[in-house]
């Protein structure tokens, strides 16, 4: 994809340069670094470097004008590549102006469309480096991550987590008695935390001078944002639109999603959750934490498909000891009514009776907002990006679960502030690969970062593979914590961490030293060899970085 050169910002006090002279002609080859116009401020004279190379497909300003900092002069790109007008002089002019006659300024430098973790973050960091931003939300800011997703399956989680500690404290020479947990304290709970962290979003957009507008999104035109009828004109869109729960099976019947069942005034007395999943598992693992009979149906042989699959086999171990029910190879034929529940018939003809029944078979990119846009999508749907988060269109941007790239909330930030330093830092974020960590919050924590084991045999790779067990670790055995374990994948050759994969107690906390060694390029002994505390649960992820090098301790 081509990108565009844009006025650079020179000084803290620069709002404005003066093209003195191009160097460089339409048609011409340039390379990164490449001295391409010279700039003239209120200070001084210097000469612009190109931060991309390619051929100077567009040049939109002449020598003698003076350019708002940051906006397009000119495009790069390679010959026969579509030339967008964006930046051109007459991209802000209003459709029935006359050449000539005064153009439209901007409203914004940058709306972004979606206010969730991916939408908002963006928003701040253009805001802290100057941009003028808007966000359009028609609903609550946070997104689904903070309304409907993360937080909320979180608090229950931690709900859920404190209840089993209550059964399991035999074990630890402590009787309770008469214990009982109150599902309408719980839900309260959940509804004060989504409630104050909206409330530091909304505080925070204010404070960096952020302008939220409420409503409908439509965007037709590379530089238009219309709004419930109103127009806003801008320099750069991002779409943070997110997704929406997907539906599998073909039923009449009213069906809860992951949009729904978080708020459920009640528990019910048994549920069929469709999908094995991140969320199905999730569900799963509160819902039976709180009494609730869960069977759980997947299409596939294995829950968690996408996960390392030892890790995958002793969750399932786990939840099939503590009372889930979990069905694989098999689909919903049919669910209809019946009496106060459904009645569910699989393919491989059993039937399930459950009172309520939730479809948790993933989620699909929300594009509704763009359709009449054009920008260039995957045969699934996403939007398709560059390293950048831009799209087909360069002042269009897609970041989060639209593009579908990670359908993670971590990962909607950091590809939001990519996205924001690419357009408005004065230098540009080199490219990067995000080692991106994933987690699971349920009967047993899991987290993950980077390759599994077998997808380094798909591709070629020789690996050393070490395991450490949570039943040899001090800390996880005082703890009462003894189940689980850290697999690290390294190169066989030179050592690299290609993969980390835990699962037990902290796991979800774990993780984070190992993303840090992974992006810092860590071999496995290096990462083995840093002192860890003892008695600490992060000793296990410390013999498991060893077992992948030299060799651990006490393996």
């Amino acid at each position: 994809m081509g990108d565009f050169i844009t006025m650079p910002k020179l000084g803290m006090t620069m709002t404005e340069g003066k093209i003195v002279k191009w160097l460089a002609c339409e048609g011409e080859r340039i390379g990164k670094g490449d001295s391409i116009f010279e700039v003239e401020t209120d200070k001084t004279s210097l000469e612009a470097d190109a931060l991309t190379g390619g051929v100077l497909l567009k040049i939109y300003r002449k020598e003698g004008e003076t350019v708002p900092v940051n906006s397009p002069v000119a495009f790069v790109g390679e010959e026969g590549e579509m030339i967008p007008d964006v930046g051109n002089e007459t991209v802000f002019q209003e459709e029935n102006t006359a050449p000539g006659q005064q153009k439209q300024a901007c409203d914004y430098d940058l709306i972004v469309v979606g206010a969730g973790p991916g939408g908002y973050v963006c928003a701040l960091r253009a805001a802290q480096l100057g941009a003028k931003v808007a966000v359009v939300e028609r609903d609550m800011p946070g997104g689904t991550c903070l309304n409907r997703g993360c937080i909320p399956t979180k608090a229950y989680y931690e709900s859920a987590r404190r209840w089993r500690e209550v059964w399991d404290c035999a074990q630890f020479g402590i009787e309770i008695q008469d214990a009982s947990f109150h599902w309408e304290r719980v839900l309260e709970r959940k509804n004060g935390i989504v409630d104050r962290l909206r409330i530091g979003i909304e505080t925070l957009l204010r404070k960096n001078g952020i302008e939220r507008i409420n409503g409908n999104a439509v965007i037709r035109k590379a530089d238009t944002v219309e709004v419930d009828g109103k127009t806003y004109r801008c320099r750069h869109i991002v779409l943070a639109t997110g997704a929406k729960a997907a539906h599998a099976v073909a039923t009449a019947e009213q069906l809860q999603t992951t949009d729904t069942v978080l708020d459920m005034g009640q528990l019910p007395d048994s549920i069929a959750i469709i999908g094995g999943g991140v969320i199905g598992c999730e569900m799963a693992s509160i819902l039976n934490a709180f009494g609730v009979r869960v069977t759980i149906i997947e299409a596939l042989l294995r829950i968690l498909p996408a996960m390392d699959e030892e890790v995958a086999d002793c969750l399932l171990k786990e939840m099939r000891k503590n009372g889930i029910e979990v069905l694989t190879g098999t689909t919903c034929k049919s669910i209809t009514k019946s009496g106060e529940g459904y009645r569910v018939v699989l393919e491989d003809g059993q039937e399930i009776m459950p009172e309520m029944v939730l479809e948790a078979v993933g989620r699909v990119p929300e594009c509704a907002a763009f359709e009449g846009l054009g920008v260039e999508l995957s045969p699934e749907g996403y939007v398709k990006t560059d390293e950048w988060m831009r799209t087909s269109i360069p002042t269009v941007y897609a970041i989060g679960d639209v593009n579908g790239r990670f359908q993670l909330a971590h990962a909607a930030s950091a590809q939001g502030i990519l996205a924001a330093e690419h357009m408005f830092a004065d230098q540009k974020p080199a490219a990067m690969e995000m080692v991106i960590p994933a987690c699971v919050f349920a009967e047993l924590e899991i987290a993950c970062a980077g390759i599994t084991e077998q997808e380094a045999k798909e591709k070629g790779i020789p690996v050393k593979v070490s395991k450490f067990p949570y039943s040899a670790n001090g800390k996880a055995l005082a703890m009462g914590a003894g189940k689980g374990f850290v697999k690290v994948i390294a190169d066989e050759r030179w050592g690299e961490i290609l993969g980390v994969h835990i699962i037990g107690e902290g796991a979800s906390s774990l993780i984070g030293e190992a993303v840090m060694a992974m992006r810092c390029e860590a071999t496995a002994d290096a990462a083995g060899e840093a002192v860890h505390a003892h008695p600490t649960l992060s000793e296990a992820l410390m013999e498991a970085f060893l077992g992948a090098g030299k060799g651990a301790l006490h393996q």
